[in-house]
């Protein structure tokens, strides 16, 4: 089985039939646990999308544009298609990103680069999530296509590109900066390097992002009246601040004059930030119902206040923060165990079906991953060595002007 018959008929089924091969390869994980993966923030992804449709006020504590995006997937009959979905996605990002750099495998071959992906990496973790979280990968796989192989894509493909990177950058606010500094490196080097530009596209991502701001503030204006990237999502950079120190010791230095909403809690804020978002807010919020909004709203006041009176220590931690992250390879996510009478239980196409999986038996459990964790951070490392080979290689090559095939390598 081949790409290269002469038909082309031939190809574009023999094409279809193994991305949808691929695309329940990297669904494995779901398979194996009877059921696509539930997370707690999978009820309100579901809760968003039911509730628009409905005309009903969103619970909108992240964008609802993924929630909006798998409702005409589910259509509050099965879930399944939505992991089949992003599986297809997936496998044909990676078929189009071998073939734009001049690598165009048989059936068999890309059904087996699919397997590895699926068995060495987390991906099919993420694919059989229901969770936008995979498709931060397609922000940077879809940017990288668009921006810097855009010769090589037909006018379909570019135009397919454009709506699923703006999609995709709009499925979680994470994606939104990770796609600005893949954008700002293309139009920095479209600007220093002038023999480039007739490859570079740094327009085509710019405009990905535009869009996406376009469709939050939009919504922002519309449902809640004001224009904001995030209305009522959570305060992470405050939860920050707080958990790394200078947050609390800035209010115990302004409390005394400044009348914040957590100066009455001061004694009671917890010591990290998953503690205070998922744990202390909701708690004191019903006792206070108005906390919430406050807490939001003095946000960014703290965050600066914190900031100008410990600049030192703000910059110390910012940087210490960012090393972790470059250096911690965690492939796994919570196993949320629900059960009878949990969040899911309000959906009747979703509540039977999940007290059957093993994640509902407790079988799947974050405990039992930690071995996997190691296993993905050894590929990962594996995998940044090589490509710093690679780069090298890249680079000697354009110094001596040295003849260069990624064939010959691969």
């Amino acid at each position: 089985m081949s790409f290269g018959y002469s038909s082309r008929t031939a190809r574009v089924v023999t094409l279809c039939l193994t991305i949808a091969a691929g695309a329940a390869i990297l669904s494995w994980f779901a398979f194996f646990n009877g059921y696509p993966i539930l997370y707690p923030d999978t009820y309100s992804y579901l809760l968003d999308g039911i509730n628009l449709v409905q005309l009903k006020w969103p619970d909108n504590q992240r964008p609802i544009f993924y929630g909006l995006s798998i409702l005409f997937l589910h259509w509050e009959k099965t879930l399944w298609p939505i992991v089949l979905a992003q599986g297809l996605v997936i496998t044909h990002l990676v078929w189009l990103t071998l073939r734009v750099n001049g690598i165009k495998p048989r059936a068999f071959a890309l059904l087996g680069i699919i397997s590895l992906l699926a068995i060495a990496t987390p991906i099919s973790w993420y694919v059989s999530y229901i969770l936008p979280d995979v498709f931060l990968g397609v922000v940077i796989l879809g940017m990288f296509l668009l921006g810097f192989c855009g010769n090589r894509l037909s006018r379909l493909e570019t135009v397919y590109l454009f709506i699923l990177v703006t999609a995709s950058i709009c499925f979680h606010f994470t994606h939104l900066l990770v796609a600005c500094s893949i954008a700002a490196m293309s139009l920095l080097v479209w600007l220093i390097k002038p023999s480039v530009r007739n490859v570079i596209r740094p327009v085509l991502l710019i405009g990905t992002i535009a869009l996406a701001f376009a469709a939050f503030f939009s919504f922002s204006a519309v449902v809640y009246k004001k224009i904001a990237l995030t209305p009522n999502s959570p305060p992470f950079l405050l939860a920050r601040v707080l958990a790394d120190g200078p947050g609390k010791a800035y209010l115990r230095a302004t409390c005394g004059h400044k009348n914040y909403a957590l100066c009455d809690y001061l004694d009671q804020l917890p010591a990290t930030e998953d503690q205070f978002l998922w744990q202390f807010l909701p708690e004191a919020t019903k006792n206070t119902p108005k906390l919430w909004t406050n807490v939001r709203d003095e946000q960014m006041s703290i965050v600066t206040g914190s900031a100008l009176m410990f600049p030192g220590w703000t910059s110390w931690n910012m940087l210490k923060n960012t090393a972790r992250q470059l250096i911690t390879f965690d492939s796994s996510l919570v196993f949320m165990k629900s059960g009878p009478d949990g969040p899911f239980s309000k959906f009747p196409f979703v509540a039977p079906y999940y007290s059957h999986s093993l994640q509902a038996e407790g079988f799947l459990n974050n405990a039992m991953l930690e071995n996997m964790n190691i296993f993905h951070a050894i590929v990962i490392v594996g995998s940044l060595l090589l490509g710093a080979y690679f780069v090298t290689l890249c680079c000697v090559s354009v110094s001596f002007a040295l003849p260069f095939s990624w064939q010959s390598w691969l």
